[in-house]
């Protein structure tokens, strides 16, 4: 953040959540004097989670440990944020780099920050970001899980029965069928 803040001195960052680094992670802000543009929101309700997104120019993601497919990073897609996220797990079948955000090297300050900057440099056509967005919640959404998942079991055991569509029935209630 620092290097980003000495390129857009207005920048500023909110940490929502929290977890085992919240402790380290005040710490580094106090020791690079960013005390000023980061903000610790903690955790928030579910039901308050809509206008954090709705305040975001960006959303981050640094993880450093692959996650097969991070909800939160959905949801921003679903919100039409753009994205920054590390380039490790899902985040690779998420963001279309350029697009709907931007990919930085695992582990890299550097990669990071040049990728926020980028993302911040400039407006993010909206049509094309929802097109895009569009096209990743399609792939990734409910009835195209399901509808995954429904096949995987039948690979599994074409013989059974019970394992043929076992979740017609929710995807009737949501509407899906």
């Amino acid at each position: 953040m620092a290097t980003v803040v000495k390129e857009m001195p207005k920048a500023q960052l909110l940490l929502v959540g929290s977890g085992p680094e919240k402790t380290h992670l005040k710490a580094l802000v106090q020791e690079l004097d960013l005390s000023e543009v980061v903000h610790f929101e903690g955790k928030v309700d579910a039901k308050d989670v809509l206008e954090y997104y709705r305040l975001a120019d960006v959303f981050c993601q640094p993880s450093q440990i692959p996650e097969p497919l991070s909800r939160t990073l959905l949801e921003a897609t679903f919100f039409n944020v753009p994205v920054v996220a590390s380039n490790v797990g899902g985040s690779l079948d998420v963001i279309q780099e350029g697009r709907n955000g931007f990919l930085a090297e695992n582990r890299s300050a550097p990669s990071f920050a040049e990728a926020l900057l980028k993302a911040l440099g400039g407006e993010p056509d909206p049509t094309l970001l929802k097109k895009t967005n569009a096209t990743v919640l399609e792939r990734f959404g409910e009835p195209y899980v399901i509808n995954q998942m429904e096949t995987a079991f039948e690979k599994i055991s074409p013989s059974c029965p019970a394992a043929h569509r076992p979740f017609e029935s929710l995807q009737k209630a949501k509407g899906f069928l």
